[in-house]
């Protein structure tokens, strides 16, 4: 009897070890989508800025090098997620 009960605590131990590791693997997801949500409005936002500059005539080459550098970043998000 105490082999069984043994073995019970163990499964039992393993579950709550694996529901742990599954929380924490969709709590890294849910942050990492609100990392990309926020990189993806401030995207728009320098598009926005940029319209502008151009329609005021203004030189928009910081605000273009500012968006690519956050394309880069999202690409490379995307390609760890995908891995």
């Amino acid at each position: 009897m105490d082999i069984f009960l043994y073995f019970l605590l163990q499964i039992a131990r393993l579950l709550r070890d694996e529901n742990q590791r599954s929380y924490q693997i969709e709590e890294l997801f849910k942050f990492r989508e609100k990392t990309l949500n926020d990189k993806t409005k401030k995207l728009v936002e320098l598009e926005e800025q940029k319209r502008v500059m151009k329609d005021t005539g203004q030189d928009a080459r910081s605000l273009r090098k500012k968006q690519r550098a956050l394309l880069l970043k999202l690409q490379q998000e995307k390609d760890e997620i995908q891995r």
